[in-house]
């Protein structure tokens, strides 16, 4: 069985590169070394077939070049090396990784080209998640580009397009940063408006309530269109709202300081700060089960027809498998037969939550995603 922990902790984007360049190095190490015996009318028939070239192209006149510059450079030294011997650079570069190395053949090329090939697809990645935002479709883009058969040249033979793809790439990433620093300005303007639209109630909630009447009120007031962004809110701003922050952290809604649950997504994926999905099953989180025979309660979606959701969290009263009434909804009467209570109330959102409370300490209330506390 994977370990989806620790295969997550292998494609964190940090060894991103290194895997890239590995690829590289191994595909032009096959391509030179071992391609030659299965199709040796590609290598064969050319001036350097014989150490890894193929027939037809320019990395034959780079490597001709170079083997001039080395053979100079082996009686004058380094003061006989030219960047652009023949005006090619490419030749210029091979000359002197011959030199260094002692070694007039292509292969001690490889790790440098499969270095800037890999760096290339690194900054593909790079490029392609600054514009959408997403590590899954900046990866598959990367590996895409790495893979291409079409770019299988560039960095197997003697290229100068090797070069050019690590520079144009960098430089649009240059200017994307640019672009981003350019508006960021007012596109914090923008988060911070929209931030202000329900920061007012959060001051609120955590200046006001605690504990579970807190956790309470705070998801009713929740619904799907602001929870992605009030989530990563309180995320950011943790140190202001941190009986909020805790109290979500308890409930599993929050989850390791950087993940949290999509509360109204039916299948409660579990995401991250980025709003990328995270393999939620590799935390073996255990559900809360509740006895469907007795009464007890749930704060959740509320199922406004068969496959069908509302936009907010309800919490509502269920007996005997039935499918539940909104407290605020049911009378008085169905109330006592509840909670035979003399206790006064100003309100009856102050007797639901007090019914909530009892069912939570008696481990019948079920609280969205349902996990079971420790």
């Amino acid at each position: 069985m994977i370990n989806n922990q620790a295969f997550d902790r292998f494609l964190k984007p940090k060894y991103i590169f290194w895997y890239f360049w590995l690829y590289a190095f191994l595909t032009a190490i096959f391509v030179q070394f071992i391609l030659p015996t299965f199709l040796p009318h590609m290598f064969l028939d050319g001036p350097n077939g014989d150490i890894g070239l193929m027939n037809a192209g320019d990395w034959n006149l780079f490597h001709t070049a170079a083997i001039k510059v080395f053979a100079e450079m082996n009686i004058y030294g380094l003061d006989a090396w030219q960047i652009l011997p023949s005006g090619q650079g490419p030749a210029g570069i091979a000359a002197l990784h011959y030199w260094a190395t002692g070694i007039p053949m292509p292969y001690v090329l490889i790790p440098m080209q499969s270095f800037l090939h890999g760096l290339a697809a690194f900054i593909f990645f790079k490029i392609t998640y600054s514009i959408f935002n997403s590590k899954t479709a900046a990866l598959i883009s990367a590996i895409l580009y790495l893979t291409m058969p079409f770019v299988l040249l560039t960095y197997t033979q003697i290229s100068k397009d090797v070069f050019f793809n690590l520079a144009l790439l960098l430089f649009l990433y240059s200017l994307i940063a640019l672009i981003k620093i350019l508006f960021r300005k007012e596109l914090t303007t923008k988060l911070i408006i929209k931030n202000n639209i329900f920061k007012k109630p959060l001051d609120k909630f955590e200046s006001s309530f605690s504990d579970f009447e807190l956790l309470y009120r705070f998801l009713l007031y929740v619904n799907s269109d602001n929870w992605i962004n009030i989530a990563k809110f309180i995320f950011n701003n943790h140190t202001d709202y941190p009986k909020i922050y805790n109290i979500l952290h308890l409930n599993h809604i929050f989850f390791k300081d950087k993940y949290f649950f999509d509360l109204f997504n039916t299948n409660l994926p579990l995401l991250d700060l980025e709003g990328d999905y995270i393999n939620k099953s590799q935390f073996n989180f255990i559900d809360h089960k509740i006895e469907k025979n007795e009464l007890y309660g749930t704060l959740c979606i509320d199922n406004k027809s068969k496959n069908k959701l509302l936009k907010n969290i309800v919490f509502k009263i269920i007996r005997n498998k039935n499918s539940g009434t909104k407290c605020e909804t049911l009378t008085s009467d169905n109330l006592n037969k509840i909670q035979d209570s003399n206790k006064h109330y100003k309100d009856k959102i102050h007797r639901c939550i007090d019914i909530a409370k009892k069912l939570k300490d008696a481990n019948k209330l079920l609280i969205i995603p349902y996990i079971k506390n420790d």
